[in-house]
């Protein structure tokens, strides 16, 4: 790996001022959003007014093959990575260099807990637990499965740190969140042991140690070996070892018992969160997904589906037991392609909160979209600047500053598809929903917006909402509109 790509993985996630309504001015005033939106009507705020709106919502608009064609594109450009393809072996002759100036640039940034001089502290103490002489030698790579919803750090701690008193919330440090059951590279540890770097498939980080289970390649593989179907098979039967002849009138002669049949089917979340248990009554808790969550079921047993949990044995070693989640907050295999769907998952995050990289297992504006996508199994990049790069297969729609505001709205209304199309602008990424009186408006998870008054207030949204694309007109930035740069069509 380069000095330039390293470089770019590591700080990618340092693009915090390009985020809408996160770059802080000198002395911003922090002010709630309005509770209504301009030109957002109560019933915009529902999916059936956007589904109503379009002809055959129900049209399947990409199958599996056209699908898994554009997945492939983000894994030949290394915007994702294939676990299961990762070399057993990894030199990185400028990584540790390049990591150093990394970790270095953020004894700039802020805490409330710390002073300047305690933030200076906490980077020397982070710098003296990293390896350095192993990060600059040919290693051996090891293989992991999350067991749980997972951060993923810049560094390898659970301090925050934000870029300014006044962006108190968004933290830094904070790369992204993997669902549970996710395969890892793992690369280098720290000192003390309790972090780890890994490559995910979409991004790379440091990972608490208690939160992966090591494994061989094989066993990922086994465990990511998931029939995607549309349902799943009933359980085999038997005829009782105790049932007499059909003429015996005791007993009944279609007496059956359940015979246990292995099954590794996909199963997707589709709620925006769901708890998993232990028991079949849903009396002991063992953990809480985000929509887009993979699952591997077993079999339905009521109203519950059986599924295999992983989970890390004493040796931190690859374990794989029962658990069972509700049959209503998933789908058996993909969720067909179709704009009611899409529109269905995405209105069920309305005024979900905002967390940035995932913090608190919210969701950004990128991985608001990455979720939903997910249930289709659409594999979408950790950053709105990878989401909406250009595709062979797709049709994609650049804009300059040039570009009158007019025809940029009425190309958008032109060419774009409810429920399909991403708008983007810098730092920030949208789902385009349809229009409305010539409005063009959108869903997505968003901080704040710039007053239109051209102050220096930021109103403070920190939720997934409704909007036109004229929030933020007559700010500093401009427009949502004013802004978008890009529109991708995720359709053929």
């Amino acid at each position: 790996m380069n000095t330039k790509k390293t470089t770019l993985i590591l700080s990618c996630f340092l693009l915090a001022a390009a985020l809408f309504g996160g770059c802080a001015a000198k002395k911003p005033i922090l002010s709630p959003a309005p509770v209504v939106f301009d030109g957002v009507g109560v019933d915009m705020k529902s999916a059936g007014y956007w589904i109503s709106k379009i002809n055959n919502p129900d049209n399947i608009l990409l199958n599996k093959q056209q699908i898994e064609k554009l997945n492939n594109e983000y894994f030949k450009s290394n915007l994702l990575k294939d676990i299961l393809t990762f070399k057993d072996s990894y030199y990185r002759k400028f990584f540790a260099n390049a990591y150093k100036k990394t970790l270095n640039s953020y004894k700039k940034y802020y805490d409330s807990s710390l002073s300047q001089k305690g933030v200076k502290e906490f980077i020397d103490e982070i710098d003296e637990n990293i390896n350095y002489d192993i990060l600059s030698k040919n290693g051996e790579t090891l293989f992991a499965l999350t067991v749980k919803s997972s951060p993923i750090r810049i560094l390898p701690s659970s301090q925050v740190l934000y870029s300014s008193l006044e962006t108190e919330g968004l933290d830094r440090i904070q790369a992204t969140q993997i669902n549970l059951g996710t395969p890892v590279a793992v690369m280098y540890a720290t000192k003390d042991g309790n972090w780890f770097f890994v490559a995910a498939p979409e991004t790379e980080g440091w990972i608490a140690r208690d939160d992966i289970a090591f494994c061989s390649k094989e066993e990922l593989r086994q465990y990511l070996n998931r029939q995607d179907k549309q349902e799943i098979a009933p359980a085999k039967t038997i005829s009782s070892a105790n049932a007499k002849s059909k003429n015996d009138k005791t007993k009944n002669p279609s007496a059956a018992i359940a015979a246990p049949q292995e099954q590794n089917v996909l199963i997707m979340t589709i709620s925006p969160v769901t708890d998993i248990y232990e028991d079949k009554a849903k009396t002991r808790f063992l953990a809480q997904v985000n929509m887009g969550t993979e699952l591997s079921a077993i079999k339905i047993e009521g109203g519950m589906i059986q599924i295999k949990m992983p989970y890390r044995d004493k040796n931190e070693n690859l374990k794989i037991k029962d658990a069972f989640v509700d049959l209503s907050d998933i789908s058996v295999g993909y969720l067909k392609y179709t704009q009611r769907n899409v529109l269905t998952q995405a209105f069920k995050q309305l005024n979900s909160p905002y967390g940035w990289g995932g913090q608190n297992e919210y969701q950004d504006c990128s991985s608001f979209l990455k979720n939903i996508f997910s249930c289709f199994g659409l594999k979408f990049p950790r950053n709105s600047s990878s989401q909406i790069r250009q595709s062979a297969n797709l049709k994609n729609i650049k804009f300059n500053k040039e570009t009158p505001l007019a025809k940029k709205a009425q190309t958008i209304r032109t060419n774009a598809i409810a429920a399909m199309s991403l708008l983007y602008l810098p730092g920030h990424i949208m789902l385009y929903i349809g229009f409305e009186n010539d409005n063009l408006y959108v869903i997505h998870s968003i901080w704040g917006y710039g007053d239109k008054n051209n102050t220096n207030r930021t109103f403070i949204i920190n939720r997934a909402v409704v909007t036109n694309t004229d929030l933020g007109g007559g700010s500093k930035k401009g427009s949502l509109l004013e802004r978008i740069t890009e529109m991708k069509v995720l359709s053929n």
